[in-house]
């Protein structure tokens, strides 16, 4: 084999995706509170973002709705958005204390609040 070929099929092998790779994108697969958990956890903010704000907005009731509120902040968080994050926070605060507490928000909506430059 030419050194071109044995380069190439190393290269190759060292690019190709791993198996978890694929696994991991299949389990962003559906829609929902997991595929927007499931994005925010691959880093993947933007489309983390779309598709909490849809799981949020649809139903105030259901108690995943808490968790998806949560992970929709600390995303605003993420991508600089300080003042939506804030808000969330400030939103789950409303609707349960005991869950704010619990998931460190006071330590977030700090954070947020830095982000603003009011610290």
């Amino acid at each position: 084999m030419s050194r071109h070929l044995i380069l190439a099929a190393m290269l190759s092998a060292i690019l190709a995706p791993s198996p978890s790779a694929f696994a991991q994108r299949a389990a962003c697969e559906g829609d929902g509170y997991r595929k927007g958990l499931c994005l925010y956890r691959q880093r993947q903010y933007l489309e983390a973002e779309k598709i909490l704000t849809v799981v949020v907005a649809a139903n105030a009731e259901d108690p995943v709705t808490l968790r998806a509120k949560y992970f929709l902040a600390r995303t605003e968080m993420k991508l600089g958005n300080w003042d939506k994050a804030s808000g969330h926070l400030i939103e789950i605060y409303a609707l349960s204390p005991l869950f704010y507490k619990e998931w460190s928000c006071d330590f977030l909506l700090g954070e947020s609040r830095k982000g603003l430059g009011e610290e």
